[in-house]
């Protein structure tokens, strides 16, 4: 391992190429070891793999935790080569495990040496996130309809809406994609955070049309039933015996005029006018502006139910296997997205 180690030094100029190759090394040296070695040491040596394995971890160790502790930044190279140092780790664990061979071993602890740069890293992308929602709210019109068709099927949405969860889906699917296993809380802080982007998002949908209450006309004047009026026509009405022939009798009469005068209520313009500004807060807003902004909202609620599937789905088989039952669920730190 140490020849290895030197070889690559010389060969490699980058500290997150070496780690990553010594890594992959470790691997090789392990499955030589128990493909050709082990098979011939086990009489004597029943222990042998897991042996070589502590060897391995303690020798791969002093060489990548200077650098992990040296690491102020995360990119996609550096990850790459922490998922694969976490990755070894597991394994070197694993067959010490099975001989009885990992009690008292420190591990490496790369995951939790790098959470406080995992949650820079999600905070960076959530401010991307957020200037791209700026930009996005900032282009939209509300006159023509497209959106997101998987989300809102045939239903016209904004063409902001299928914008803005295409990106915060591209975010959180960022994270999920590293290739380690993320811890719940920086989860919990991508999805906090993109959770109150599409709530701004929602609420500039929202803000130019008021209440509900400001798009209703203003109430008409209340006008006197007289009650006794429609009575006594009733009666005059029911007084008069029926006719076979077609003759006017009184009682209708006084019926058609009542009638006569209640549709000159609805026919005669009788509603309030509207002043200037109820004139521009009601009519100003089409009925495609109102459909678009109210199927976005809707597509926006889908999106983001989906959203905290795959998060759960995604985030599940990231983790490592556990020989016992996990501290935290899904459902202890999705609740609520």
């Amino acid at each position: 391992f140490e020849r290895k180690a030197e070889e690559l030094r010389k060969q490699e100029a980058t500290d997150h190429n070496i780690v990553a190759l010594l890594s992959t090394a470790c691997l090789e040296l392990l499955q030589s070891e128990c493909e050709e070695y082990s098979p011939m040491l086990r009489h004597y040596i029943p222990s042998s793999t897991g042996l070589a394995a502590l060897a391995l971890h303690e020798a791969c160790g002093a060489h990548l935790l200077p650098w992990v502790i040296s690491i102020r930044a995360l990119d996609k190279h550096i990850i790459d080569s922490l998922a694969t140092a976490i990755s070894l780790e597991d394994q070197l664990l694993l067959e010490m495990r099975v001989f009885g061979l990992d009690e008292g071993v420190a591990p490496w602890g790369v995951l939790g040496r790098i959470t406080p740069l995992l949650y820079e890293w999600t905070n960076g992308q959530l401010d991307t996130l957020e200037q791209w929602s700026q930009r996005i709210i900032s282009s939209e019109t509300w006159n023509t309809g497209s959106g997101d068709p998987s989300i809102s099927g045939d239903v016209k949405c904004g063409a902001s809406m299928g914008e803005i969860l295409k990106a915060s889906n591209d975010v959180v699917e960022s994270l999920l994609a590293m290739g380690i296993p993320i811890p719940a809380g920086v989860v919990r802080s991508m999805v906090d955070g993109v959770d109150a982007i599409l709530q701004r998002y929602c609420e500039s949908i929202v803000a130019p049309l008021q209440g509900v209450d400001e798009i209703f006309p203003p109430q008409p004047p209340l006008t006197r039933y007289k009650k006794d009026v429609v009575d006594t026509a009733q009666e005059i009405d029911h007084s008069v015996p029926k006719q076979t022939t077609p003759e006017k009798s009184p009682g209708s009469k006084s019926l058609k005029n009542i009638t006569a005068k209640v549709g000159s209520v609805f026919t005669s313009n009788w509603l309030p006018a509207l002043t200037a500004e109820q004139r521009d807060r009601i009519l100003n807003i089409s009925y495609t502006n109102l459909s678009l902004r109210a199927n976005s909202l809707r597509g926006v609620a889908q999106g983001m139910s989906l959203m905290q599937d795959i998060v759960v789905e995604k985030w599940e088989s990231g983790q490592p296997p556990s020989d016992g039952p996990r501290n935290e669920t899904p459902a202890d730190w999705a609740t609520g997205m």
